[in-house]
């Protein structure tokens, strides 16, 4: 887990990466409780991501394995 420093735009301006095995499976498991700000994507640097907003109003960054 990785806690970013206040950055405009991410919600409460605080940002929060979080390493896993598969981001589909939490992407799938976190859908219907919290705001999905940017739907999953296979990014050119070599991971699977997707962010989303928690219910403080924080941005959580998903970093997983490419698809």
């Amino acid at each position: 887990m990785t806690i970013d420093c206040p950055m405009s735009g991410h919600g409460r301006e605080a940002c929060v990466s979080l390493q896993v095995e598969g981001a589909d499976a939490y992407d799938e498991g976190w859908r219907q409780h919290v705001t999905i700000l940017r739907p999953q994507r296979n990014e050119p640097w070599g991971a699977r991501t997707f962010d989303l907003i928690d219910p403080s109003g924080n941005t959580v960054f998903v970093i997983g394995p490419p698809a």
